[in-house]
């Protein structure tokens, strides 16, 4: 979603004309076909931004910082996610690579500062952004009732902490029903089998409610009195999901992982718990049960940093520090 959100920006601001794309999910397939498409990128290129997962990241990177030396192009890398300061650490031929690169885009202070202990200091702050509805405050809701409404939205997995969520939920509301969930992502090919046995566990108050087409995230998370997020990756970046709940007015109860002060501000959009800590977040379910204005008072506050993230704004990032290098 962020690869094909900077793509639509790039070329709302500089024309379709400007920008050309080379897809590498085929290369397993077309090996020899997408090398020569990479290699003509960046012979015809002033300027060529790469967007490597943990797996393209062995080829994209080395073929992009030694090619750019022969073809006089510059090439950048666009960060998403928080993983990449661990994996260079372990793999030096790829940092070393990595260093030779024009400039890196990631998503959070955080990031730069692991990056910069490593010896890559061409870094750019470029936070995450969606071309998504922005609530304003004579929409917010107020009205929720209980059971309050929680949404996840997510990869569905047992590393984002929805297996211990949904047994805090349901020992909630042993007794009387106190908050209800919905599941909203794809599933993880490896963790269909073991999801299909976490839904015998769901009561009438927890549903799994499918994906959710990526332009009406916020316009689904506004319907919500809470959004939670109990991710176990430390190494998360600027999680979509939670620019989502902001862009809705929907305040986030979340693990705190590595770069969380850099998204969410304490008591303020968000309220955490320690990663991991499952029966701290379930005292900060009971705090929130009990006073539920905890929740209501950060939704203003929600609203107002979604606008530091209108993707107009954020693109410009990118293509005045490309600019600034030519």
């Amino acid at each position: 979603i962020r690869s094909v959100s900077i793509v639509t920006e790039i070329e709302s601001k500089l024309g379709r004309d400007a920008l050309c794309k080379v897809d590498y999910t085929q290369w397993k397939k077309k090996p020899i076909q997408t090398f020569y498409a990479f290699v003509k990128l960046l012979l015809h290129s002033e300027n060529v931004i790469i967007f490597p997962d943990l797996r393209a990241i062995y080829a994209l990177v080395p073929l992009g910082a030694a090619l750019k030396g022969i073809t006089d192009t510059k090439v950048y890398y666009n960060v998403i996610g928080g993983w990449l300061p661990g994996f260079l650490q372990e793999h030096k031929v790829i940092r070393y690579w990595t260093r030779k690169l024009d400039g890196l885009f990631v998503q959070t202070r955080i990031l730069t500062e692991q990056l910069r202990a490593i010896g890559i200091n061409k870094t750019t702050i470029f936070p995450n952004f969606k071309r998504i509805k922005v609530y304003t405050e004579d929409k917010l809701r107020l009205d929720f009732v209980k059971p309050y409404p929680l949404v996840f939205m997510s990869r569905v997995t047992e590393r984002k902490g929805i297996c211990e969520l949904v047994r805090i939920v349901n020992k909630l509301n042993q007794g009387q029903p106190r908050f209800s969930l919905d599941i909203y992502g794809s599933i993880e090919t490896h963790f269909v089998e073991q999801f299909e046995k976490l839904k015998k566990e769901f009561t009438p108050y927890i549903h799994y409610k499918g994906q959710v087409d990526p332009l009406k995230t916020s316009e689904v998370m506004h319907n919500y009195f809470l959004h939670v997020f109990p991710t176990t990756y430390r190494t998360e970046g600027y999680p979509g999901s939670i620019l989502d709940a902001l862009s809705a007015g929907t305040p986030t109860l979340s693990a705190r992982w590595q770069s969380y002060e850099d998204v969410l501000t304490e008591n303020k959009t968000g309220i955490s718990f320690e990663m991991g800590n499952w029966e701290e977040l379930e005292r900060k379910f009971e705090e929130i049960y009990k006073n539920p204005e905890i929740i209501n008072s950060m939704r203003i506050n929600c609203l107002k940093e979604a606008r530091n993230y209108i993707p107009e704004n954020v693109i410009n990032i990118m293509l005045e520090k490309i600019n600034a290098n030519d």
